[in-house]
């Protein structure tokens, strides 16, 4: 890459420009994000941080270094994320289970990055580009998740070490000595950086881009500090990789459809930086894709066309842009097999700067197109609406951000379909019919037996009756689900709500029927398959239970219950060395049995002798 060219202009005016700037980024962020300062703990918060026993009663750090598992409530082993697990337990000395405090926390290293950023890039380009970059980054919509989320401070404490090893590099003419003490910081901020977050693996890759925009490729190439610096980086690369391999489990799944599938969904996050106005944090209707189409030729050939046109332009910004972007999203396209997420806001929290570089240099060029007096004003004025819509949109995308339950509905209101937010949603509502007296919920339940005449109107009367279901009063939920699927706001979930109820009031033949509707529009719903085959159990009609909890199994095969029907049903069926091999596989996976088995002796009283002792020894 070409040299920078700095604006003198703007590095005479000095201090005063970077004060005003300074003061402006953080008043931008400050009034696009201090609204989650009143939101609650939400979503996957509760596993990292509040039911998280590694918080409130911390190991040592050796165990939180070496055991993935240390890192969340459920102990997956999948998620290794020391520093931030060390971070949570700081500020649980400080603010307990109070949101508060953690939001806060949040917010001032949101601004912390934003203003890193933004000395980071006046170090290579011109006061106006780096300032407006910045500005969008610390105001743009599509940064709500890591700011609302908590747990998402992994993310931040990535960036803000991250930055600050890069930082450290511009500080100087040149990479310190190794005797510096310049150099080995910039080693332990990196290594910070990497116990934060995976993403953090690129860092040798910015430094080579950031090394070459300042001081140009073959001067970069030829400087042994540089060379010494950057090898010391990779090993230290290489540790961490090593130590994080030792302390996660593998996850399942092909490598190379994941990174196929997570390039080919690049465009969109492209389409959300441009144009902010529906954000979800439901991608799961993106599926992985496994085999090679000509819409995923297209898209990819799409990407590489662009990609190929900027790096051969002229433009120096948007060369550094594009290859920030892309550097800094290869982790979250699963070149570290690190998940099972196709896309995530989140995902872009670091490529997101590389993004607007190469869109605040586009809008540069296009604004030089007009006359010499008109220009700057048109730049002033685009540059403050557009602000202004952003900052906007990231009070209004906080506000779903409040608690579980307005986070789910924000969800739904997108997709309504969805199958697990609409689990989500219930779980969360359930819980909070759990204090409220069943009389004060049975005196109000005329008032919702009527078809609904909106959706909001239906969402009302799906809450109370999901509060009829926590009471067990399904004569009365039934009254109201029969309302809502004659109207047009009914969707899937409620037409298995109500086959649910029919199936627990024994109206066997009519649940049928409806969970049947519910399996037409999605065939594969665990669920639905499950509740048939409790239906066809009750009824004796072992084969087709035995059918039923089979499917159900092939769509989610964690099901304990599932596992427990199938062979119990093909015990009965007559098939009991299916039962057997049944039983066999739920000991492979290590399915839990033993409590359910305990429970129900006298269920397999009809069984026969071979299969009643592999039953006593089952060990899970």
């Amino acid at each position: 890459m070409p040299s920078p060219s700095i604006s003198k202009k703007a590095t005479v005016s000095g201090l005063s420009v970077n004060v005003w700037t300074t003061l402006l980024i953080v008043a931008v962020a400050t009034a696009a994000f201090s609204s989650i300062l009143t939101n609650e703990f939400v979503f996957d918060d509760f596993n990292s941080l509040v039911t998280n026993s590694t918080i409130s009663s911390p190991p040592s750090i050796g165990k939180i270094l070496s055991d993935a598992g240390t890192h969340t409530a459920k102990g997956s082993g999948f998620t290794y994320r020391p520093l931030r697990t060390l971070f949570f337990i700081l500020q649980y000395q400080m603010f307990a289970r109070n949101p508060v405090g953690y939001h806060a926390v949040s917010l001032i290293l949101h601004i912390g990055v934003s203003l890193f950023l933004f000395y980071l890039l006046r170090n290579l380009f011109d006061i106006r580009t780096s300032f407006l970059v910045a500005v969008i980054f610390s105001c743009h919509p599509l940064q709500t998740e890591v700011l609302a989320s908590v747990k998402s401070q992994d993310d931040l404490l990535a960036a803000v070490f991250g930055l600050m090893a890069l930082l450290l590099y511009l500080k100087h003419p040149w990479i310190p000595k190794v005797k510096s003490v310049w150099f080995w910081c910039g080693l332990v901020f990196s290594c910070l950086a990497f116990l934060s977050k995976e993403t953090s693996i690129v860092l040798p890759l910015i430094f080579i881009l950031i090394g070459s925009r300042k001081n140009g490729i073959r001067k970069l190439i030829h400087s042994s500090h540089f060379r010494i610096f950057l090898t010391s980086l990779f090993i230290l690369t290489a540790c961490y990789l090593w130590l994080r391999s030792s302390a996660v489990t593998p996850p399942e799944g092909k490598v190379h459809w994941l990174l196929l599938t997570s390039l080919t969904y690049v465009p969109l996050y492209w389409k959300l930086i441009m144009w902010p106005s529906v954000l979800t944090v439901d991608y799961t209707f993106l599926a992985v894709i496994n085999d090679i189409s000509p819409a995923v030729v297209i898209l990819l050939l799409l990407q590489i066309t662009c990609v190929y046109v900027i790096l051969i332009s002229k433009r120096s910004a948007m060369q550094f842009g594009i290859l920030w972007f892309y550097i800094w999203l290869l982790p979250s396209l699963n070149l570290t097999t690190k998940g099972f997420v196709v896309f995530a806001e989140r995902f872009v929290y670091m490529a997101l700067a590389g993004a607007l570089l190469v869109l605040a240099d586009l809008f540069f060029w296009l604004l030089s197109v007009l006359p010499e007096k008109w220009w700057q004003v048109s730049g002033i004025c685009v540059t403050v609406i557009i602000i202004i819509l952003l900052i906007g949109r990231s009070v209004l995308r906080s506000r779903d951000w409040k608690n579980n339950e307005v986070l789910f509905l924000s969800v739904l209101e997108h997709n309504p379909e969805s199958e697990i937010f609409n689990n989500f949603l219930m779980t969360e509502q359930l819980k909070k019919t759990d204090s409220i007296p069943q009389e004060n919920i049975l005196s109000q339940t005329t008032e919702f037996v009527k078809v609904p005449e909106s959706g909001n109107e239906k969402r009302q009367m799906v809450n109370h009756a999901i509060a009829l279901i926590n009471k067990g009063n399904y004569e009365r939920a039934k009254l109201i689900y029969e309302q809502i699927i004659m109207s047009r706001y009914a969707d899937t979930p409620d037409w298995f709500n109500y086959g649910m109820i029919l199936i627990n009031l024994k109206h066997y033949s009519k649940g049928e029927q409806a969970l049947e509707v519910v399996l037409r529009k999605k065939p594969k719903y665990a669920p639905a398959l499950r509740m048939l085959g409790r239906s066809a159990f009750e009824t004796s009609n072992y084969r087709r239970a035995t059918e039923c909890f089979t499917n159900a199994l092939a769509s989610d095969s964690e099901h304990a219950p599932s596992w427990y029907y199938v062979i119990l049903s093909s015990a009965y069926n007559g098939r009991e060395d299916d039962a057997r091999i049944w039983l066999e596989q739920a000991q492979e996976n290590r399915i839990p049995l033993r409590s359910m088995l305990d429970e129900n002796l006298d269920a397999w009283n009809r069984t026969g002798e071979v299969l009643k002792k592999m039953l006593q020894n089952y060990p899970y």
